[in-house]
């Protein structure tokens, strides 16, 4: 085996003969396309595979921007690569500012080939020129073509760069929040929204806004928000932040960092066209002057996230803490009576595959829908805990429609961010692209496997937004705010809700616990897991994968995380749930296995020359024949349920997941 996996890393291309035979599914072959772009040298060949993705796999193209960003910087030839990107930036704002941040965020100061495309690019946005690729003509539009079809020039110009400069001033403001004192701090984020706010109704009233076309007319509305979470790429369907709510907006204390959570409304550009049908602020419509939409600094709904300054805490590096306990790295793995030992459960060695699972109960089936509260509102809350989860994002969203001019939109919502400086979120918007193909495998494979993605955004290399996740709590905070232990909280918070959250939390647990396999996620502290309002088990910071761990001591060792806790709250090992969790590990892998071509080749791309700490001072070819590893190519399936048992046995009887929770709690005081 490992002979085949030397012999799978060092091969230099996977060639594909006949291009017809990929047309499926951009999602399976785009990255075998990307692959051959990035091992081949040949002109005509890099022309032939740029010019399939521009025919064939423009939306899903999208989704590979940071894999085209790379092979855009790391490739010789990159003619057709450059054409194609200019090709979609011709006519696509969101495009644009998207492969702008991703290019800056790679881009060294000296690199006078990616700062040379950018400016091209800004050039073909403004310009309305729309390259094609080398293979093809180029087609310039005529002046009067560009003005009706496209923004005008004034227009491009203007807004790109006003877009470019919002995301900037958040960074800057970000970093600034260091220097003041925690009240001074939300006080100074009311006033910074609210000028935004104000920034937002200027380009509302600019008067020339109606001799240009209906898409300028929509996005002349408010900020692109360039979250990729509609199913298209057109500027149309994507959606604009209207409207700040300093309400429902805060600054959060860290030991390094103040990022902030920003709440904001979003509507949609195809709604905006028809703006004065549905805005309703009748001052600013009629007279152009001042806006009657006032600004509520009310904060005690707000979502809970500590906002107290820790008292400087004592560091004690690994090292220190498992001297001071007696643990040595090297230590056999210690037997106690508190383990359990899957092996030990004689149903299970009776059965080295799965447990079937009885007709009686076949709402556990994988063939069915999974369970998910209807209105999670019925959730009876009068219980010894109350709701440690805060105001409900669904009540949250209600009082700012209600309130908003912009309410009558059809496609009007209420989002969050978490805004970021002094951080380089490169190689977690890495992994959220990673876990956003196994969630799509899983959603094909039509499992009930659930993975909460969301989306993150390098705005720099040092600077960034991510998706705020509504209505969860990492377990530390729900343990500080009830007291308990999970398998405790659930029982008594969902109450006759509980087979439902418990059937929910097996279900995510199982996703999860594959991704943290096959990435080799590390630094799982109960700070970096959330539990949702539904009782789902959500993972969140992807600062260790691929192998690398806090300190490069590599003491996290369990294939995932299964605590002691987790097997109490699935019923013990020989549970129903339980073996329902085993029958999803093993489905959910055999999935993703299908694909395993697909992640290698995307971190091979990405690892190449990169600087992102999972590849800084490492071997690509170790990186990739350890993921290969991962996936058991020599493996039939009735081997592979054996194989997940093992796993999950490995991973309750680890005491080193168990140790490190601790030095966590003693280090950062966040509860095992």
């Amino acid at each position: 085996m490992q002979k085949k996996l030397d012999k799978f890393c060092q091969k230099k291309e996977i060639k594909i003969k006949n291009i017809n035979e990929i047309i499926t599914t951009g999602f399976n072959y785009l990255p075998k396309i990307l692959k051959n772009i990035f091992n081949s040298d040949k002109k005509e060949r890099i022309d032939e595979l740029m010019n399939l993705i521009s025919d064939k796999y423009q939306e899903e193209g999208y989704f590979y921007i940071p894999q085209l960003c790379t092979l855009l910087k790391e490739k010789n030839y990159t003619e057709s690569l450059e054409n194609y990107l200019l090709e979609q930036c011709g006519n696509k704002m969101k495009f644009s500012l998207y492969v702008y941040w991703i290019i800056s965020s790679y881009r060294q100061q000296d690199d006078k080939k990616l700062k040379n495309f950018l400016l091209d690019m800004e050039m073909t946005l403004v310009n309305g020129l729309k390259k094609k690729l080398s293979s093809k003509k180029n087609e310039i539009k005529t002046d009067k073509e560009i003005y009706e079809e496209n923004m005008s020039k004034e227009f491009r110009s203007i807004y790109y760069n006003k877009c470019i400069k919002f995301y900037q001033n958040i960074k800057q403001f970000c970093e600034n929040l260091k220097n003041l004192s925690i009240k001074e701090r939300k006080n100074t984020l009311n006033i910074f929204l609210n000028y935004q706010n104000k920034e937002i109704l200027n380009l509302i009233k600019r008067e020339y806004i109606n001799e240009t076309s209906n898409i300028t007319k929509g996005l002349f509305r408010g900020y692109i928000l360039p979250f990729n979470d509609t199913e298209s790429i057109l500027d149309e369907d994507c959606y604009l932040i209207v409207k700040f709510d300093a309400s429902f907006s805060q600054c959060i204390s860290t030991k390094a960092r103040v990022p902030c959570k920003v709440t904001f409304e979003v509507v949609k550009v195809k709604d905006l066209i028809n703006f004065e049908e549905y805005f309703l602020d009748e001052v600013l419509l009629k007279e152009g002057r001042k806006s009657t939409i006032s600004y509520n600094n009310d904060t005690n709904n707000i979502n809970e996230i500590p906002l107290e300054e820790k008292k400087p805490e004592k560091k004690i590096s690994l090292d220190e803490f498992l001297y001071n306990n007696e643990i040595t790295i090297n230590e056999e793995e210690e037997k106690s009576e508190e383990i359990i030992n899957i092996k030990k459960s004689k149903k299970i060695n009776k059965n080295l595959g799965l447990i079937k699972i009885s007709n009686e109960n076949r709402s556990l089936s994988t063939g069915e829908p999974p369970y998910f509260f209807a209105n999670y509102n019925l959730i009876n809350l009068e219980n010894k805990y109350g709701n440690p989860f805060g105001e409900k994002w669904l009540e949250i969203s209600q009082k700012i429609k209600n309130t908003s001019p912009y309410r009558n939109f059809p496609s009007h919502t209420v989002k969050s961010f978490i805004a970021k400086s002094d951080d380089d979120l490169r190689q977690e918007s890495l992994a959220m692209q990673l876990i956003k193909m196994m969630q799509k495998i899983f959603t094909k494979a039509k499992l009930n496997l659930y993975l909460r993605t969301y989306e993150i955004i390098i705005t720099s290399r040092t600077s960034g937004l991510i998706e705020f996740i509504t209505d969860s709590i990492s377990i530390d905070s729900l343990k500080r705010k009830t007291g308990t232990d999970l398998n405790t909280f659930y029982r008594n918070f969902f109450l006759h809700h509980f087979k439902e959250a418990q059937k929910n939390f097996a279900e995510s647990l199982a996703a999860y616990s594959l991704v943290t396999y096959i990435l080799n996620i590390k630094d799982r502290h109960n700070g970096n897991i959330m539990i949702d309002i539904q009782g789902k088990i959500i993972h969140i910071d992807f600062g260790f994968i691929l192998g690398i761990s806090p300190g490069n001591v590599g003491f996290e060792t369990a294939p995932f995380k299964m605590t002691k806790e987790y097997v109490n709250l699935l019923d013990g090992i020989n549970s129903e749930i339980f073996n329902y969790f085993i029958e999803l590990l093993t489905k959910g892998f055999l999935e993703i296995r299908k694909y395993f071509d697909s992640f290698v080749k995307i971190v091979e791309i990405m690892g190449n020359n990169s600087d992102m700490p999972c590849f800084v001072g490492r071997d690509i070819n170790l990186i990739l024949r350890d993921l290969i590893s991962r996936f058991h190519l020599d493996k039939n399936e009735n081997e592979i349920k054996e194989l997940m048992i093992n796993l999950t046995n490995d991973s309750i009887k680890s005491w080193r997941t168990y140790q490190y929770d601790m030095y966590q709690k003693l280090t950062n005081g966040i509860k095992a």
